[in-house]
């Protein structure tokens, strides 16, 4: 009987990890790192509950660390299989895990150095010297249409429009003869935003919807963006101020930059020099 089992992005939005049992094999769709607070970041030293050497393929919805950032981690540990994902994923996959353990190992120096740390030898979750085998795993499959992973399991993606590469996945699981089709969503984006795609919304009645929720129903605020991103930028030049804009290093850093050099083109605002402080 299929089956399965959440491992994170449960009670909190964070460390996303499902494991999918279907015919004797094992998928496991994302793996995750927990961020926020010292409780979920702790869950990140706990093993699963599998061992990772019985988990015969993954995959990947999307390149942010809460869904790729235990892969290290992961591999380190048994894991030996393919690691499923598109081509726009897997290039930003292997820039976000090269930048996490460079972080963890610069902040782990600093809190030795500090003595901040709750432990008596801080110590890294992963160093880079762990990022070159899970690199050595990752295996291409198609932006969209569907892909065989297994004879037990098919997976149709579209495009969720979150960042580039990012896609909801319709997997298909066959065992015994019977089909199961549970949808993941990964993270969804907004409609009309510049640069992504349109999420599409897949094709099937699926059996199953794991539907991540990082928002709630909190609801985004109507507006048009490019003129309240103008207004903020003119009336701050004309006063010789400076602005500073904390922004996701992917996808909001993109999209700001994008908006400004628009502006800039249609000249409804100054060309100002713009520095991105970024890892």
């Amino acid at each position: 009987m299929a089956k399965l089992t959440f491992l994170g992005a449960a009670g909190c939005v964070t460390g996303s990890k499902y494991l999918v049992e279907a015919a004797g094999k094992k998928l496991l769709v994302d793996c995750g790192l927990f961020q926020g607070t010292n409780e979920l970041k702790d869950r990140n030293w706990k093993p699963l509950p599998v061992d990772p050497k019985a988990i015969d393929y993954a995959m990947l919805t999307h390149a942010h660390l809460d869904h790729t950032g235990w892969l290290p981690v992961l591999v380190r540990d048994g894991y030996r299989g393919p690691v499923f994902a598109n081509p726009a994923t897997i290039e930003l996959t292997e820039i976000l895990l090269k930048d996490s353990a460079h972080l963890q190992e610069e902040e782990t120096e600093h809190a030795k150095k500090k003595k901040y740390s709750r432990y008596a030898e801080p110590r890294s979750l992963y160093t880079p010297d762990d990022i070159e085998p899970v690199l050595k795993q990752l295996k291409t499959m198609p932006r969209s249409g569907g892909f065989d992973i297994g004879p037990e399991f098919h997976v149709a993606s579209f495009d969720a429009g979150h960042i580039l590469g990012s896609s909801s996945l319709e997997l298909t699981l066959r065992e015994g003869g019977k089909k199961t089709v549970v949808v993941f969503s990964g993270d969804i984006g907004r409609y009309g935003q510049p640069i992504l795609k349109e999420p599409t919304t897949p094709s099937s009645n699926a059996d199953l919807l794991i539907c991540e929720s990082t928002y709630g129903d909190r609801e985004h605020q109507d507006g048009n963006p490019e003129e309240l991103l103008a207004q903020v930028v003119n009336r701050v030049v004309k006063r010789g101020g400076s602005i500073v804009i904390p922004a996701f290093a992917i996808g909001r850093t993109q999209t700001f930059m994008y908006y400004l050099r628009r502006l800039e083109d249609q000249q409804r605002i100054p060309r100002i020099p713009v520095y991105v402080d970024s890892p």
